[in-house]
């Protein structure tokens, strides 16, 4: 773990109805309420630097203080998703992921709680986006992973600069049987596959040994399939983290864990 975990909880709300986490694209299908009504980065104020450990009871503060990577990060979600700014949580978990080098504050390990729509896929989005190196993104469902590189490939508002796609996915039903070599070659910022395909063979040993220099933290959708109490316990999610940090070059990259259906002794585990 990374100097200690930052939770995030409480984003959305239980009751809160299920919103687009893409915003507004323009094309008259957006919810009405958008996940980026809030934590907008030219709004004054300071917000205290998110803390190791700590549970977030209900949604950080809306404001926060417009530092030099904050603002980079809003001016990349403009750039790719056309919004100026994002919903509560969403900046506090990406800057945790990434760390801050004029701070001296190391990335770090984050689990977020947020319900359904609330824009949980953001927080792994952007840092991908930001730095230009590659997010891997672990869920269990196929349809899911598909739905979100077609989105992430045909949506982004500003596009990839030479027209290439920046996302694929991994494992049954990808039709291109060049997708895992152009995958391990760096050509896409977001790598989405199943456990079942990481712990396969010795994918993860070549994923660490071709990408773990460009690697901005590894992503375990889906996470309460971790946990034994949960409902869809999955045993091969058990092994994502131990696998990973089995190996050398991996140790250091920010893990994220996001679940919408966690209770409480489901996150404590």
């Amino acid at each position: 773990m990374n100097g200690g975990c930052v939770h995030v909880g409480g984003a959305a709300g239980a009751g809160a109805p299920p919103m687009n986490p893409y915003g507004s694209t323009g094309n008259g299908n957006s919810a009405s309420l958008s996940p980026y009504s809030s934590n907008s980065c030219s709004s004054a104020g300071a917000a205290a630097a998110p803390t190791p450990a700590l549970g977030f009871g209900a949604p950080p503060s809306a404001s926060c203080t417009s530092t030099n990577l904050e603002q980079s990060l809003c001016d990349t979600l403009q750039r790719c998703f056309g919004h100026s700014s994002f919903r509560q949580g969403q900046l506090d978990a990406i800057t945790a992921l990434l760390g801050d080098s004029s701070t001296g504050q190391p990335p770090r390990d984050v689990a977020v709680f947020w319900a359904t729509g609330a824009g949980k896929s953001i927080t792994y989005q952007i840092p991908p986006l930001h730095t230009n190196k590659v997010a891997i993104v672990i869920s269990p469902l196929i349809s899911l992973m598909q739905d979100q590189v077609g989105k992430l490939n045909n949506g982004l508002v500003g596009g990839d600069s030479d027209g290439s796609d920046v996302a694929t996915y991994l494992g049954s039903g990808q039709l291109d049987p060049h997708a895992e070599e152009k995958a391990l070659s760096g050509r896409f910022n977001l790598i989405y596959l199943t456990p079942e395909k990481l712990l396969s063979g010795n994918f993860l040993e070549r994923m660490a040994k071709r990408l773990h220099n460009r690697l901005c933290l590894i992503a375990i959708d889906e996470s309460h399939c971790t946990s034994e109490w949960g409902h869809d316990f999955r045993p091969q999610y058990r092994e994502i983290g131990s696998s990973i940090r089995s190996v050398p070059s991996l140790m250091s990259i920010p893990m994220l864990a996001l679940t919408a259906t966690a209770v409480s002794r489901v996150q404590s585990d």
